[in-house]
């Protein structure tokens, strides 16, 4: 029986495409991308590069170019090339479309519009990251990019670094040991990090440890290189005595309602709701 390739209608196809290797890359993908009415890249010469080692001609169809900067004049073209019937592929430079890279209005629009919406899954960095990370993967946030300014990289860890889960970023290799300085200001030094640098390419680089031991390595390091994908483990559980969360409930208690106090509390310790929430409710009974 011979492999049933899915007819392709017109419509917006979100196609992935390899984050370093070439081979990354679904045989569907290619079907799409040799067959479609018309092509959209973030950059087009990144998707000729792709066509051409996957021996894929252009064949005279329409290529246009979708990135951040012309995205509110392409987006009228697009929307029109569909509204003709006509299939669109729109890739990224590289990974999953719309991951931390521009796409989100096309596809609102499309589907506002009534237009077929399909995607073609395959390469992420994120993803890939966190699969060969070494933390916890039942629950994760990804944070996109990391702010450039040293402020408002406080202002972001500070706002994420206790959530219950591992945390996700891109960071520019550029950049990479200020963000890690920072981050060593506001955050335990024990708390386990890892960095990856140039996923599924020839100088694929994992460094795994806590944050104080990988930060000093790559301060060693000297040039850093290539894309990064930084990921920080869950914080471990804070452990209190009654009398320490009591004070605590007590103090928050002053400007809260008890629901909120509960969900505040919980959040900023660490702490499940139903542990807070138990010993919240005991203080109030003593009280009233």
């Amino acid at each position: 029986m011979g492999l049933r390739v899915p007819v392709i209608r017109a419509g917006l196809y979100l196609v992935a495409t390899p984050i370093g290797t070439s081979t990354d890359i679904s045989l569907r993908a290619l079907d799409l991308i040799s067959k479609a009415d018309v092509l959209v890249a973030e950059d087009k010469r990144n998707l000729l590069r792709l066509m051409k080692i996957h021996l894929i001609k252009l064949g005279g169809r329409p290529l246009l170019s979708y990135y951040d900067h012309n995205a509110q004049e392409q987006r009228p073209k697009i929307l029109s090339i569909l509204k003709d019937q006509k299939s669109v592929v729109f890739v990224s430079d590289a990974g999953t479309p719309l991951i931390a890279d521009p796409g989100y209005k096309l596809v609102l629009e499309s589907i506002s519009s009534g237009f077929y919406v399909s995607v073609v899954p395959g390469a992420s960095a994120l993803l890939a990251a966190l699969t060969i990370s070494g933390l916890p993967t039942d629950k994760f946030f990804f944070g996109g990019f990391i702010p450039t300014k040293i402020q408002a990289k406080k202002v972001l860890f500070k706002k994420y670094l206790n959530l219950s889960a591992t945390i996700i970023f891109y960071e520019s290799p550029l950049r990479l040991g200020k963000t890690l300085a920072v981050l060593c200001s506001v955050c335990d030094s024990q708390r386990q990090i890892v960095v990856c640098r140039e996923l599924t390419k020839k100088f694929e680089d994992v460094q795994r440890g806590t944050l104080k031991d990988v930060s000093q390595y790559f301060a060693k390091a000297g040039k850093v290189k290539g894309e990064i994908v930084l990921l920080l483990g869950p914080p471990k559980s804070q452990v209190f005595v009654d009398e320490q969360l009591d004070e605590i409930l007590i103090d928050a208690r002053e400007y809260l309602s008890f629901k909120d106090t509960i969900s505040f509390v919980a959040k900023r310790l660490n702490l499940s709701k139903k542990t807070v929430y138990a010993r919240a409710l005991s203080i109030e009974k003593t009280i009233n």
